[in-house]
């Protein structure tokens, strides 16, 4: 005789195995949605951190001009512009775009008369080709634009470009040379 009614019927242990497993499942699904949110936010805000961007933008600017040949006599419109990122639609007050300049400085190994030292980077040549040594040092700036007159994220780089026919000096160990731009190797201008 068996007395128990339907409402004090209890679960079988293989019902309690398949909701334990469920619930796993679900647990395993909302933990790996999480982790997903958390890394596409880390991401994303490391893609729009204007230090990256600037950084990036100096790098391909500088594996631009690196791809291009020398150009004897060479102005800061002989090189490539770097690829600057849009302005917004809508900018806030105060909001300057990205910007960029070039500077460029050519070597010069005429004496100094005061001091019978290379005279160095100058900034312009008295003739050219003439006085082109072979070398040139382009100055790189960007920034990340401004918000209300502050800059946000700003960067230098030198760089020396070097006509090939100059790369191997003579004499690389030489004080008063230590890039050996001093050294003609029977390049023409």
């Amino acid at each position: 005789m068996d007395h128990r009614r339907r409402s004090d019927r209890g679960e079988s242990l293989i019902e309690l195995v398949v909701s334990i497993a469920m619930m796993g499942i679900l647990i395993t699904a909302l933990t790996g949605a999480i982790l997903v949110t958390v890394s596409s936010a880390s991401t994303f805000k490391t893609a729009i951190n204007p230090q990256n961007n600037v950084g990036l933008i100096i790098n391909n600017w500088t594996d631009a001009i690196n791809q291009q040949a020398y150009q004897v006599c060479a102005t800061a419109s002989s090189f490539p512009a770097p690829k600057l990122p849009a302005a917004p639609a809508s900018p806030p007050a105060g909001y300057q775009p990205y910007s960029s300049s070039i500077t460029v400085q050519y070597w010069d190994n005429r004496q100094d008369p005061a001091t019978g030292l290379p005279k160095g980077w100058q900034t312009s040549l008295d003739t050219c080709p003439a006085k082109d040594q072979g070398a040139l040092l382009l100055t790189l700036y960007v920034n990340a634009g401004s918000e209300k007159s502050v800059i946000q994220s700003e960067q230098t780089l030198k760089v020396v470009l070097r006509n090939p026919c100059n790369a191997q000096p003579a004499n690389p160990v030489d004080p008063s040379d230590p890039l050996g731009l001093n050294q003609q190797a029977g390049c023409s201008g």
